[in-house]
């Protein structure tokens, strides 16, 4: 599960722009 929300997590991320990193540009 944990890693299914990591997953989930940067999908998020991605969608925002962010790549993954810690912040968005």
């Amino acid at each position: 599960l944990e890693l299914a929300t990591a997953g989930i997590q940067q999908l998020t991320k991605i969608q925002k722009g962010c790549f993954g990193a810690d912040w968005c540009l």
